[in-house]
């Protein structure tokens, strides 16, 4: 997103600039004239007013040469802001290879993860159908909403929720004497 910005403040430069050049080129252009006509007249003998003649086209050089010096300095800002344009397009493409790897690598990684996913699902079905009828019912509910299905107790609270639980059942469970869930969030309380 940054080289992007970048791109589009260095293209939004050099069109700026551009603009500008086009218009001090026009300018140059209308003021170039102007005293080549004015300069015509007074080769010509066409002017009753020679001296306000000469003052227009020595008026008209100074401008002309204020605007060529414009339009030299736009030249110079405009190469700056194509050098600025390149080197921001130069780091949009790294940029853009360094995603593609990374995309890549991710590619290959997602590839290993699902494998493995497959494999712990797999053995939590087998599990699952291992346990006796009174818990499978609560624990495939916990699993279809997506909860957490085993917790710890620390601090007298479950881990989960935050729940407190009563110090007869974390002495039950960690005795292995019974199985108890979590009052606020239904999970099985671990040992």
């Amino acid at each position: 997103e940054a080289a992007e910005a970048r791109v589009a403040a260095a293209a939004a430069a050099v069109a700026t600039i551009v603009a500008g050049r086009r218009q001090t080129e026009r300018e140059l252009s209308g003021y170039v004239d102007q005293r080549d006509r004015t300069r015509k007249l007074i080769d010509t003998g066409a002017t009753a007013e020679y001296a306000a003649a000469e003052k227009q086209v020595a008026q008209c050089n100074e401008i002309i040469d204020a605007l060529e010096t414009r339009s030299l300095e736009e030249m110079e800002r405009r190469d700056a802001a194509e050098a600025e344009l390149l080197a921001a397009k130069a780091e949009r493409a790294r940029c853009e290879q360094a995603l593609g790897e990374a995309r890549a690598a991710l590619t290959a990684r997602d590839g290993a993860i699902r494998a493995d996913l497959a494999v712990a699902v797999e053995a939590q079905r087998a599990v699952a159908v291992e346990l006796p009828a009174d818990y499978r019912t609560p624990y495939n509910e916990l699993r279809r909403r997506k909860r957490v299905v085993l917790v710890n107790v620390v601090e007298g609270n479950c881990s989960a929720c935050g729940m407190r639980v009563p110090p007869q059942k974390i002495l039950e469970t960690q005795k292995l004497r019974a199985v108890h869930t979590c009052v606020g969030c239904t999970a099985f309380i671990l040992p």
